[in-house]
């Protein structure tokens, strides 16, 4: 899915990849992309000790990431064939 960036300055998100370009997402103002999350992007491992503390175990884990990134995103405008013919 394609997402448009509605930030006001250009944002590097490393853990993201611009599909068209295969490198990390460097993100412009008012521009639109194929994003997805980069391979590898872990988080360090927790569990709850018996008194409900978080405790970290040492170890990373694997995440997902939410897509889009953050709220300055919207899905990009599907254009139609009506679109189209107005070209």
């Amino acid at each position: 899915m394609k997402y448009t960036f509605g930030g006001d300055v250009a944002t590097t998100y490393a853990e993201y990849i611009d599909v068209a370009k295969g490198s990390t997402l460097v993100a412009e103002p008012g521009q639109t992309y194929e994003i997805r999350q980069a391979a590898g992007v872990t988080r360090p491992g927790a569990k709850r000790g018996e008194d409900g503390e978080l405790i970290e175990t040492g170890e990373h884990e694997p995440v997902e990431l939410p897509l889009p990134p953050d709220s300055r995103w919207t899905a990009a405008r599907v254009r139609t064939s009506k679109d189209k013919e107005t070209d």
